[in-house]
């Protein structure tokens, strides 16, 4: 990845400790929503027949 940032000419910004928490707390959040979407879903295909 760092390479092909290097040849593309972007400079890699690493995000501070904090920053990089916060982001892995929201997917682990948003993870967690999508698995409840998706069996509601399914609850609603089931009862709809």
């Amino acid at each position: 990845m760092q390479e092909i940032l290097k040849l593309e000419g972007s400079d890699l910004n690493p995000l501070s400790p904090l920053e990089r928490r916060r982001l892995e707390k929201k997917v682990e959040d948003l993870e967690k929503e999508l698995i409840i979407c998706k069996e509601k879903i399914e609850k609603a295909k089931i009862c709809l027949g």
